[in-house]
């Protein structure tokens, strides 16, 4: 019989180390195990990986190297081999060393008729690290992760999935992806799916997941496929709020081709109603000026109205739709109150006198008489409310007052002053009130709406207010003020005005208190500029009749030609013409008066009313602006103002300096 010593010595024997000099290079470690897990023999960079040093005649027990919680079933599995049930492939976790954990894949082989293991050992250690980094950054990303087999199931998901959309990581895992997926996209979903399993590179796709309280999220995926092990590796993100962005992006978008419509709208439809109006005012003018009895003046005076009243309509629906459409801006300078009252009481003083109403206005002391506002746009709301309170006050007054208010709780303080009253700003209330048909209280707040005084009030004998309130109650609210009713039916009305006022630092230059008289103007020769036949022969008629001498352009190209051959002392230039329109031919005036020509004024005389029309105009180099239907005076006032500019520009010339002595 064999000793033990006897069969150690055999077996070293029988195994030369020469045999092992290839795997000494190329594994880490390569060795025997004897019936006992003794180890028998070990290469040098065994050793090395177990952390011992080899001691001659010292036997080491092998699972001794073994982590203590893993050596029971290690052993048990070594001698499960050891007996000839097969090869052993296992991964194993050392003993630490240095206080690092190590991991190997460990191999054995029985050699059954020699009662020994040949083991072949592989260090995993940077291997398990980077899995178990790669295993944390799948569990902690804020990114879904997931792997899906090719029957539709999830194998792994992250946590993330459960922070995005609220299902438990159990629910998820129990139910195919599928099952998540909004309805609409199940099917190109499924497709894309289909596209990974038929082997393509990468999928990038995006669909809806539902979330635990029924909500759906937007999702981005990227996945690619293992064919061989049947599974389909994907990242995703939540894009929900990148999609809301792109859907409130194109909502932007066709809010601004809207407003651009609206916009076009508005100005085609100011021009195409601008500019009948315009010569039916300017005939009626004409004829009324030209007109020998009475009774042909009283026809055309019932003319005149009628087409006043018209183009007052026509102004407030355009105002009423621009500023729905957004397109109104405030123009904003200082201005002299007390200065506009002036020249509003001027201008209602006519309709209250035919009425036999008096018109009073008490205008208070106490405030600045210099503020800053938009002085057209107030003195529109002032006078759409004076012209109201005339046309439903048959006997009586209608009182205008304006006084300064301070700290008054009634009073909504403009959002761009921090909810206070600052000192560089002034309230001033003006009160409309009259003697007049007053409405039910009932009614009041219906007041304002345009659409409900237009069906309540049209069967009434003054013949209806209009859309002017609503008008009037955005333009206030545009201004940063308010604008209240009280009234009683059959006692009259007051219409309370709440603005808030910037204090200017400064004064405006030569502001006016009251309306300059018109000077007659001095005869010149005139340009007109209009390819409307009508609107030619009204303008023709008006200049002649005040002794000046006319030529007419039909268009902007024959309008450049007439200049080329003849000097003018002003143009009178419409905007939207054929062939060439009225912007392109101030621009070609002027390009040809830097040749040496002198500057000849051009003033518009357009249909197209809107600001940005207006700073297109001053931008193309022209020097007045006006809108039709234009009203005599308004003529007469540029008139005046370019013809005293030429005659001054005259004398200047031919004026003679007398001789020094």
């Amino acid at each position: 019989m064999i000793s033990g010593h006897e069969q150690e010595g055999e077996n070293r024997r029988a195994i030369s180390w020469r045999s092992y000099q290839v795997g000494e290079d190329l594994l880490d470690a390569l060795g025997i195990l004897d019936a006992d897990l003794n180890i028998v023999q070990l290469s040098r960079r065994g050793w090395d990986l177990i952390g011992l040093r080899h001691k001659e005649g010292e036997p080491v027990f092998f699972c001794e190297v073994i982590h203590p919680e893993d050596r029971g079933y290690i052993q048990a599995s070594l001698e499960h081999c050891m007996s000839g049930s097969g090869s052993l492939d296992i991964e194993i976790r050392l003993n630490q060393i240095n206080g690092q954990q190590k991991w190997a894949h460990l191999r054995a082989v029985p050699m059954s008729e020699r009662h020994l293991l040949f083991v072949t050992i592989y260090n995993i250690s940077s291997y398990k690290t980077e899995i178990k980094q790669l295993s944390h950054f799948f569990t902690m990303s804020p990114d879904l992760f997931c792997v899906v087999d090719f029957e539709g199931r999830f194998v792994r998901v992250n946590s993330a999935w459960e922070n995005l959309l609220g299902w438990p990581l159990k629910t998820l895992m129990e139910n195919g992806f599928s099952s998540f997926v909004h309805p609409l996209d199940r099917e190109r979903t499924e497709a894309q799916y289909s596209n990974n399993i038929a082997g393509a590179d990468t999928v990038i796709f995006e669909n809806r997941y539902r979330t635990i309280d029924g909500t759906y999220k937007w999702i981005e995926w990227r996945s690619v496929t293992l064919a061989e092990e049947k599974l389909i590796f994907a990242n995703a993100r939540d894009i929900t709020a990148r999609k809301e962005f792109e859907v409130k992006l194109r909502e932007m978008e066709v809010a601004q081709i809207s407003d651009r419509t609206k916009s076009m709208f508005l100005s085609a439809m100011s021009h195409e109603l601008r500019t009948p109006l315009n010569g039916i005012l300017g005939a009626a003018n004409i004829a009324y000026d030209d007109a020998e009895s009475d009774s042909q003046k009283e026809i055309l005076k019932t003319l005149k109205n009628s087409a006043e009243s018209l183009a007052k309509i026509v102004e407030d629906i355009l105002d009423f739709s621009k500023i729905d459409a957004g397109q109104i801006d405030l123009d904003l300078h200082p201005f002299s109150i007390r200065g506009l009252m002036v020249e509003i009481k001027r201008l209602n003083s006519v309709a209250a006198r035919k009425k036999h109403i008096e018109l009073k206005f008490d205008v208070a002391e106490l405030f600045p008489d210099i503020l800053e506002s938009d002085s057209n746009r107030l003195g529109q709301v002032l006078r759409n409310l004076i012209d109201n309170a005339i046309r439903f006050t048959d006997e009586g007054m209608v009182t205008v007052s304006v006084k300064a208010i301070k700290n008054s709780s009634e009073v909504k303080v403009a959002a761009d002053q921090g909810g206070g009253i600052k000192s560089d700003y002034c309230w001033l209330r003006f009160i409309v009130s009259d003697t007049g048909l007053g409405i039910d209280e009932d009614e009041a707040d219906k007041i304002f709406n345009a659409f409900h005084q237009a069906q309540e009030f049209m069967d009434r004998k003054t013949g209806g207010m209009g859309i002017g309130l609503a008008v009037s109650k955005q333009l206030v609210e545009l201004m940063g003020g308010t604008i209240n009713l009280t009234t009683r039916l059959g006692e009259g009305s007051a219409f309370t005005v709440d603005i808030p006022f910037k204090i200017p630092n400064r004064r405006p230059m030569n502001e006016p208190q009251e309306t300059p008289q018109v000077l007659p103007a001095n005869p010149m020769h005139i340009l007109v500029v209009e390819d409307n036949i009508i609107n030619q022969k009204v303008v023709v008629r008006f200049l002649t009749n005040h002794g000046h001498s006319v030529i007419v352009a039909d268009n902007g190209r024959l309008a450049i030609e007439a200049f080329e051959k003849e000097v003018y002392d002003l143009i009178l230039m419409d905007i939207q013409m054929p062939e060439m329109d009225g912007i392109t031919a101030t621009h070609r005036i002027r390009d040809i008066e830097k040749e040496g020509r002198v500057r000849t004024p051009v003033v518009a005389m357009t249909a197209h009313a809107a600001k940005s029309d207006e700073n297109a105009c001053y931008d193309a180099g022209m020097d007045d602006f006006i809108v039709k239907p234009f009203k005599p005076e308004k003529l007469r006032r540029v008139l005046a103002k370019f013809s005293n500019m030429n005659h001054m520009r005259v004398f200047s010339e031919n004026y003679q300096h007398p001789p020094i002595a």
